[in-house]
């Protein structure tokens, strides 16, 4: 692990003996143990009533405030600096290890499942978490992705797509909308033939939404339903199964606690948030336009359908995991229901005045996007100061690995994406790469196969030959390179580099 041999280059500067002290004045609440202790009182064991089959005791979980300290819990292999806290550990019946000083995340917010140590495992940001019940749903939520990451790798989600989605389409976002109204009808109804009524209302519009979607597209949308849609179930599940049960030790301590006697109240909240997400009136990250809304709604569609299945009475959890299976698929399966039944509900649907005026409303978002993607364009290719582009156009069609956020893209066109909200890296095949070290929007250009962005500070062509130690830039055309620049490095096999108008452009020489 790269972060890890940083780790023990640093050292660790407190003796064994007062660690767990130093870690008790530091460690600003360790009572997120207790709510891990609460949602694993549920999930660790073989009777898991929010998944069957799901017994969550061997997931390792990692509680971190950046850059001060994190407590690994349950993990097989503690690396080097992890101190193991006897207290805490005997209190909540978790096996708990302390670290100070550099964290294995160095980014606030990230609440997923990463691999540390050689396990997968469950990651939660303990500073930024304020909601004890929320924060109890999304460690159920991010525990079961550590689940999912074992026993469903072939359904692994090319998240790639996300820079070929038609994320300001009028007539798919409208259609996302009126899922909305039919999935929170469906949930909300307590009659059987309602219910059923409204689900099939909510397969035809989606069916004729899909219609206009690519093949990429709608795989897109059926791998999130499963990692995140399925994932927001499970923390739904919780506040279901949690109610009326007595709290463990020390979770009184969580601020605005308050039992566990009556949770309605939260479920119908993450309903409510369905309905934002999905029609688009819940803006994700401040950006109306990026994909960062259109990813965050497939969490709740997916919760919808998944619960859906739930009220149908289906034993649905174990062949969801089948490779060919979709939340949507078992659904259609159920209800067997004929395209010409399908289509004169969607007929019906068109015929509200509900859909004109959502078109009207989409339509509304694209232009406004459109004139919002091209300022953000021109903002980079005519910035002031020195550019760069990297340009990889000699080589074959290979695309390069991007690293990056699903929340943080915008798709400008069919050939050109913007990436923002952290630094982006990328790696060619031939094993060239370029890493941002500064934030700065990136534009990707798919038809030039070039990426441009503004550096921090000015770069002259003397500073140029300076860093490549040669007399003029030419010198250096064909050989390996090796740029620190400020705000990116680049690391190239065989290329060249030239300094014009203010811009550095890299290329990439087969």
């Amino acid at each position: 692990m790269l972060f890890l041999s940083s780790w023990l280059s640093l050292g660790v500067c407190c003796l064994v003996g007062r660690l767990s002290e130093e870690a008790d004045s530091r460690v600003k609440d360790p009572s997120i143990l207790a709510a891990a202790a609460q949602v694993w009182s549920l999930t660790a064991s073989n009777d898991n009533p929010l998944w069957p089959g799901w017994d969550a005791s061997s997931t390792p979980m990692l509680f971190y405030w950046t850059d001060a300290h994190e407590l690994l819990v349950n993990h097989p292999h503690p690396p080097a600096g992890f101190v193991r806290h006897g207290e805490w550990s005997e209190r909540w019946g978790l096996d708990v290890h302390v670290r100070s000083g550099p964290t294995f995340v160095r980014m606030d917010g990230q609440n997923t499942a990463l691999e540390f140590a050689g396990v997968t495992t469950l990651v939660v940001d303990a500073a930024h978490n304020t909601d004890p019940y929320q924060e109890m749903a999304m460690i159920a939520h991010e525990a079961f992705h550590v689940y999912q990451h074992i026993h469903g790798r072939e359904k692994h989600l090319n998240e790639h797509s996300v820079t070929r989605y038609p994320v300001l389409s009028p007539p798919n976002n409208a259609g996302f909308a009126l899922e909305a109204v039919a999935l929170r009808d469906a949930l909300s109804c307590d009659d059987d033939d309602e219910f059923e009524l409204h689900v099939l209302r909510w397969l035809a519009i989606r069916r004729a939404r899909r219609s206009g979607l690519t093949t990429e597209a709608i795989a897109y949308e059926d791998g999130n339903e499963f990692s995140e849609g399925i994932a927001e179930y499970v923390g739904y599940r919780f506040l279901e199964e949690v109610e009326g049960r007595e709290p463990v030790v020390g979770l009184g301590q969580r601020a605005g606690f308050r039992g566990f006697a009556d949770l309605r109240d939260y479920r119908e909240a993450s309903l409510e948030a369905m309905s934002e997400s999905m029609s688009g009136r819940l803006v994700v990250n401040g950006d109306p336009y990026g994909t960062a809304p259109a990813r965050m709604r497939l969490y709740f569609s997916g919760m919808a359908q998944a619960l859906i299945l739930d009220r149908l009475g289906e034993s649905w959890h174990a062949e969801i995991f089948h490779a060919h299976n979709t939340l949507t698929s078992l659904i259609e399966e159920w209800f067997q229901a004929d395209a010409s039944e399908l289509e004169e509900l969607w007929q019906e649907v068109k015929q509200r005045a509900l859909y004109q005026e959502l078109l009207q409303e989409k339509q509304r978002l694209q232009e406004e996007g459109h004139l919002d993607n091209q300022e953000r364009v021109r903002a980079i290719l005519e910035s002031e100061g020195t550019r760069l582009v990297f340009d990889y156009s000699s080589l074959d069609g290979t695309d390069p690995r991007f690293g990056y956020t699903p929340f943080g893209v915008r798709v400008i066109d069919a050939e050109r994406v913007l990436y923002s909200m952290v630094p982006i890296s990328l790696q060619l095949p031939d094993g060239s790469t370029l890493v941002q070290t500064a934030l700065a929007p990136l534009l990707e250009d798919r038809g030039k196969r070039r990426v441009t962005f503004s550096l921090q500070s000015e770069v002259s062509r003397q500073q140029l030959t300076s860093m490549l130690a040669v007399s003029s830039l030419s010198e250096a055309d064909g050989r390996s390179l090796s740029l620190e620049l400020p705000g990116a490095t680049i690391q190239v096999r065989c290329g060249t580099v030239r300094w014009l108008g203010g811009e550095v452009i890299c290329t990439v020489l087969p």
